[in-house]
């Protein structure tokens, strides 16, 4: 037996071996199926579609990648995606022409959006155009663009269902509920109205904060954010904390100044006296309490909303940990949705007893695996072949495994791109090293989002290793995609090309905010570059107090008075 790699789900370190026996598989092979673009593909492919067909296949098109969005960015249809900025120009055009700050070039003509526009579903056609903004679709189109026409479908709605007693509006085949649209403004105020920044969301954008040393009465210097007032910041008691502990700190500051002053502005949304929801008091920015309380609300009947706060509630992502209704949410959505199922398989796996597991409790979680892969999830076939793999729950069967991890790839799974361009970089029994298949690999598992992988492409253009040329406005492309999901080392890198002028101009501005986020996430080597931009004036104002304050905690870190 030979061990290839480890893998962490949920907490537990699952070694995957390498062997020849074969054994009995519990709960069956899965039913594979490899069409994940569905029949979407065909249809939409088809030139000589009529108007409205037109805009109703944009429309099922963006609902299938706001939930699977790998498809815009790995083999992506052309034809699909001219087809939903067609329309989207021409009803962003129809909606609010004055508004929409849409480039003349890509405007529609006035006729082409009276002929896709059935005025029967208009609220359709606004989540239409937030969610192809939110995705991505729309670069060209404000992000603020999207919130405003998310917060009109919801108003309609709430309308329409209150003179009307109506639960969804129908049209033409089109099917928009309220829940869908509390769904969409909940994930804009979440991630800030971009989804790439969903998966790393906090409670404000720290990115922004610039740190100055002040002197206490004491004598003695602390961290304390320019143009606030340091007298409305305590001393950190914590140093192996401080960059963190101050930022704290100021937020609760601000915080209270709000509260004092009655401005604040990030209140959670209220409910008016009639009992409805009043989206006028929704402002767009980013703000994780509204968020949540619009997913909490839209939960009541959509499956995604299910899905995801019932993830939240599992994982206590910026809300109280609660086991027992997070899986009471998932399983709602379960009775629809593959993901919810999977999700449920991890959290059965996840509680099984390592010496003496319940079989029947493996062969659900194997049942719900090979439902959740039936119905074209992505991560499903990697967890079967982390499963079959190991053989720790069911029988392990590389042969099956390796079925299992080849259907992750082709869906374009992040996990199972990155671990099969591992496994292609230093090679694997039988399997030989292949540097071609691994740049091609990781380049896929970078574009859907996968930081390690980018990182580690990012790190073979840089140094020519790998089967990589030197190629560093490319290295610096993957760790920009990587530092955007909060990679320390990523952040550094990419700080230090921006610092030197590699792959691209001399920005010390920049490498002074990349350093702060790797700072934020306890890197060391930030702290020390911090300190040395601080001591020398390099992309913020000079300050040697700053500057002696991060170089001595680096100290005392790289001495062991200080444990991160």
């Amino acid at each position: 037996r030979r061990v290839h790699g480890g893998l962490l789900l949920g907490g537990k370190m699952l070694c995957v071996f390498r062997t020849t026996t074969t054994t009995r598989v519990l709960g069956g092979p899965a039913v594979l199926k490899f069409s994940l673009l569905r029949r979407i593909s065909s249809q939409q492919q088809q030139q000589c579609t009529p108007p409205h067909n037109k805009l109703k296949h944009a429309i099922e098109f963006v609902n299938y990648a706001l939930h699977r969005p790998s498809i815009l960015v790995v083999n992506t249809p052309i034809e699909q995606i001219t087809n939903v900025k067609s329309c989207l120009d021409a009803l962003v055009n129809k909606a609010a022409p004055a508004a929409s700050a849409a480039p003349a070039a890509s405007a529609a003509p006035a006729s082409a959006a009276a002929t896709l526009i059935d005025d029967d579903d208009v609220a359709a056609h606004h989540l239409f155009i937030s969610k192809s903004i939110y995705i991505g679709l729309a670069p060209n189109y404000p992000r603020t663009l999207a919130f405003s026409h998310a917060q009109t479908a919801a108003k309609q709605i709430q309308q329409k269902q209150q003179t009307q007693s109506m639960q969804s509006i129908q049209s033409n085949n089109i099917s928009t509920s309220l829940s869908e649209a509390d769904y969409i403004l909940g994930l804009l105020c979440l991630s800030g109205g971009k989804m790439e920044d969903l998966e790393f969301f906090e409670y404000d954008d720290d990115e922004d904060l610039e740190f100055v040393a002040v002197q206490d009465e004491n004598g003695g210097v602390r961290l304390v954010e320019k143009g606030v007032d340091p007298a409305t910041v305590g001393v950190p008691e914590n140093p192996r904390k401080v960059v963190k502990e101050i930022v704290q700190q100021v937020k609760e500051a601000k915080s209270e100044a709000e509260r004092s002053s009655g401005t604040t502005t990030t209140a959670a949304v209220t409910v008016t006296k009639c009992g409805q929801f009043d989206y006028d008091k929704i402002k767009f920015q980013k703000h994780v309490p509204t968020g949540l309380e619009l997913l909490k609300k839209a939960s009541a009947e959509y499956p995604h909303a299910q899905l995801l706060l019932g993830t939240f509630l599992l994982q206590g992502k910026g809300v109280d940990r609660n086991v027992d209704v997070g899986l009471e949410l998932v399983r709602r959505a379960a009775s629809t949705l593959g993901s919810a199922k999977r999700v449920l398989a991890h959290q059965i796996v996840m509680n099984l007893d390592d010496s003496n597991p319940n079989p029947t409790d493996v062969e659900k979680a194997v049942q719900l695996l090979n439902a959740a892969c039936d119905e074209g999830d992505d991560a499903a076939p990697f967890f079967l072949y982390v499963l079959y793999s190991n053989g720790m729950y069911p029988s392990r069967d590389p042969s099956l495994a390796d079925t299992f991890l080849e259907l992750a790839v082709q869906r374009n799974n992040g996990i199972a791109l990155y671990h099969s361009a591992l496994i292609a970089l230093n090679g694997d029994g039988d399997v030989p090293k292949d540097t071609n298949r691994y740049l091609e690999l990781c380049r896929l598992a970078a574009l859907v989002g996968h930081r390690d992988a980018a990182f580690c492409i990012g790190h073979s253009y840089f140094h020519g290793q790998d089967g990589a040329p030197v190629d560093l406005p490319l290295a610096r492309k993957y760790f920009e995609i990587a530092s955007k999901k909060k990679h320390v080392n990523a952040l550094c890198s990419l700080a230090a090309m921006h610092f030197h002028g590699q792959g691209g101009p001399v920005d010390h501005r920049k490498a002074f905010d990349l350093y702060q986020i790797a700072a934020l996430h306890d890197s060391v080597e930030a702290w020390r570059n911090l300190g040395a931009m601080y001591l020398h004036g390099h992309g913020v104002d000079k300050c040697e107090q700053t500057a002696n304050h991060f170089l001595q905690l680096v100290q005392r870190v790289e001495s062991g008075q200080i444990t991160l």
